[in-house]
């Protein structure tokens, strides 16, 4: 199943497909919520934080609906007006990963939020803030949300299963076609200037042989199959060293997780 994330100008020409709508405003969502058929609904996306919200509380359809916060340093603080809408529906903050960040996020989780960070390419100090909110996530037992993308990483270490950022992020073209105000389609929000052609499907595919085939950082990387290059656009030549960091800080806690999952049933099991 593909899914379109549209904006409200071009829902009428993609109404029929699986679509999550994003607005500008809660105003402009509510004045076209009427003409979008539910069925083909299944998620909004809210662009701006706005103080005065209390037109949300018109909106009946119960789907799962997603807050951008693109400029965590001054809108952390009013994550706090979403508290009545998150109680009666699917709601998650999506954080872009820029200086103070980290507040939003502990504000965001501490309200119950679910939270999606928007990692680019970070520099060292945003990656180090990006381990702390990891830590903070893993050990505070007052955070009960996850925290995307640590969240799916760490269950896929654990289970020692294969899944990439990509996917995660719902930047996988094969699965989510990320519709510009122009009608173009482009690779996500992101990287809304890597323009798609019409064929989309073996997208990770072709990145990940082209990646094999550079020789370059990536085809020795041991965390390949669970990022496939995600890092390295726009910006081929950013390092990944600190990321490495990251990973290897959620790969552990996952280990160390199943190992005290094994020695809790091998202690049940002798007291049975």
């Amino acid at each position: 199943m593909k899914i379109y994330n549209v904006p409200l100008t071009l829902v009428d020409s993609l109404k029929t497909k699986e679509i999550i709508v994003r607005s500008p405003t809660p105003t402009d969502l509510l004045h076209y919520l009427s003409e979008i058929q539910s069925d083909n609904l299944i998620g909004i996306q809210l662009l701006s934080v706005e103080k005065d919200n209390s037109i949300l509380s018109e909106i009946e359809l119960s789907i799962p609906i997603e807050l951008n916060i693109d400029d965590p340093s001054s809108e952390y603080s009013k994550l706090y007006n979403y508290v009545e809408l998150s109680r009666r529906v699917d709601f998650k903050v999506s954080i872009k990963v820029k200086p103070d960040f980290e507040k939003a996020v502990k504000v965001a989780l501490s309200l119950g939020y679910q939270v999606k960070l928007e990692v680019g390419q970070p520099d060292d100090t945003l990656v180090n803030n990006l381990i702390e909110i990891f830590k903070h996530y893993l050990s505070n037992p007052t955070v009960t949300c996850p925290v995307e993308f640590f969240h799916s990483v760490l269950i896929a270490f654990f289970h020692k299963h294969s899944t990439n950022i990509w996917e995660i992020q719902d930047e996988d073209p094969s699965s989510n076609i990320y519709i510009k105000d122009n009608g173009q389609k482009a690779l996500s929000m992101r990287l809304n200037e890597i323009i798609l052609e019409d064929n989309v499907d073996n997208f990770l595919d072709e990145r990940r042989l082209q990646l094999l085939i550079e020789q370059g950082e990536c085809a020795t990387c041991r965390f390949f199959t669970y990022c496939i290059g995600y890092f390295k656009i726009p910006d081929n030549s950013y390092r990944c060293n600190k990321i490495l960091e990251l990973f290897d800080i959620i790969k552990t806690a996952a280990d160390q997780l199943r190992l005290d999952l094994q020695e809790t049933n091998k202690h049940d099991g002798a007291h049975e």
